[in-house]
């Protein structure tokens, strides 16, 4: 008989697929945020523990989808964030014409400080909710098939 699989990626994207006989959900969660180097690293884990809860007919207590939320709009505030100041602000406000070297978020902060410092403060304002709920900011394993791995402390 045929060992049941997960697809966790799309073909696209390299069709990984993880066997839920030999690996535990969590570990499937775990494993797709590392799957991909190019994409946001936090929708792949999201996806699997939907996709594992769905499979499994596991029911996410409405805390654990709240907490889910807050860490995927944190992710979704410092990437944006990334994207605007540190990729597209430099082109959009010092110009194309600028020289390359100084096209760059140092060259942002030289010519309008305050946005340059909004914009860090933004993407670093994302990543500390990040690991506030997480524990850490790059590939947290704290999102896992049913819930998360601890309830969010009073601290």
């Amino acid at each position: 008989m045929a060992q049941p699989f997960l697809p966790a990626l799309s073909e696209a994207e390299g069709a990984v697929l993880f066997d839920l006989t030999n690996c535990a959900r969590q570990e499937i969660v775990a494993n797709t945020s590392r799957s991909t180097f190019s994409c946001n690293f936090f929708y792949h884990p999201i996806h699997s523990a939907k996709a594992c809860d769905a499979l499994l007919a596991v029911r996410v207590p409405p805390a654990a989808m709240k907490l889910r939320r807050i860490l995927n709009l944190a992710q979704i505030l410092q990437s944006h964030a990334l994207s605007f100041f540190y990729l597209s602000s430099p082109d959009l406000l010092l110009g194309m014409d600028a020289d390359s070297k100084g096209r760059n978020i140092f060259g942002v902060m030289r010519s309008n400080p305050e946005l340059g410092r909004c914009g860090i403060r933004l993407r670093q304002f994302g990543q500390q909710v990040i690991e506030t709920l997480a524990g850490r900011r790059i590939h947290p394993r704290w999102v896992v098939s049913g819930d998360v791995n601890e309830p969010l402390s009073a601290d």
